[in-house]
This record gives C-alpha cells, sequence and structure tokens, in this order.
C-alpha cells in the first residue's frame, strides 16, 4: 500500500488571509505591549541566530579566554550555548514564533500572548503543510518594518549634539 503525499501549501505573502486547519488568519502589523516585547526577545534570537562559523568563533573564544584566565566569561559562553542547544532540541523556531505574535485568527485577543497561543498556531500551519518559505517572507519583512520604524520614531541624538 503506497502513502499518500501532500504537496506543500503556498500562501501568497500579500494575502491578507489563509486558512489552516480549519481556522482563519490574519496577517496583521499591529500589535499589543505583551507582544512587543516577547518580539524583542525574538529578534534577538532570529537575528542572532547560531551558525557553524559562530560556533567555531565560540570555540576559539574559550580557549583565548581560558588562556586568559577570564573563566566568568567562558560561563557566559558556554551558557549561552547551552540556551541554544535547548532551544534546538525544543524545537522551537523563532522565525515561526516571530510570525504568530503578527499572526491571528478571527476572534483571538490580540492583547495577549502565550507559549501555548504560538505552539497551537504553528501546529495548525505544520498540520496545514504551508510552506516555510511563506514564514521567512513574512518574518523578513516584520524584520524590516520594524527596523524602519525604530528609527523613524528615535531621535538621532548624534545629529542633535552637531547641531548644538
Amino acid at each position: 500500500m503506497s502513502e499518500v503525499v501532500k504537496e506543500l501549501i503556498s500562501v501568497d505573502s500579500k494575502a491578507p488571509s489563509f486558512t489552516a486547519n480549519g481556522k482563519t488568519y490574519l496577517a496583521e502589523r499591529k500589535i499589543s505591549i505583551a507582544r512587543k516585547v516577547e518580539c524583542d526577545k525574538l529578534l534577538i534570537e532570529v537575528t542572532g541566530g547560531g551558525n557553524m562559523g559562530e560556533n567555531f568563533s565560540d570555540w576559539k573564544k574559550v580557549y583565548e579566554l581560558c588562556n586568559d584566565k577570564k573563566f566568568a566569561d567562558i560561563a557566559v559562553l558556554a551558557h549561552n550555548r547551552m540556551e541554544g542547544v535547548k532551544k534546538w532540541q525544543d524545537r522551537h523556531d523563532p522565525v515561526l514564533a516571530l510570525c504568530a505574535l503578527f499572526i491571528n485568527e478571527e476572534n483571538e485577543d490580540r492583547r495577549i500572548v502565550s507559549d501555548e497561543l504560538i505552539k497551537g498556531k504553528i501546529a495548525d500551519w505544520e498540520k496545514e503543510g504551508i510552506e516555510y518559505a511563506f514564514f521567512l517572507t513574512m518574518a523578513n519583512g516584520l524584520l524590516k518594518n520594524l527596523t524602519a520604524s525604530w528609527s523613524d520614531t528615535s531621535p538621532n541624538t548624534s545629529e542633535e549634539i552637531k547641531q548644538e
């Protein structure tokens, strides 16, 4: 008996909504204060994720720190790497979690956020078979928009000092 292969679902990144696991999800650009706090944590993960080059670099730092007898710095570096591995083991994906802050079910309370809420959304998207590229595209757009809005609203103090 052969297994039925399902194709991945492509979602138009410009579409205002999509269906996953029988639920309608809306892609929105506004978030609550609670979600903004979570967003900041996830942005650090998304933009600071580890790769093989960083792993080598960290081990090189450990070696150098040992020679300099900076054991506290070694402990911090080791702790950060352990947390990264733990997140990998927990299969936590910061890109999907970031998107879950901005993609909401129709009747969802947009003021709150929880790990269960985020995991539930991701489970729906996975069950539906939505391709990962959609979420990467959305996260990339969110990063660009957030960076632009922060730079637009943050005062340029170096320019102000020069003018004084």
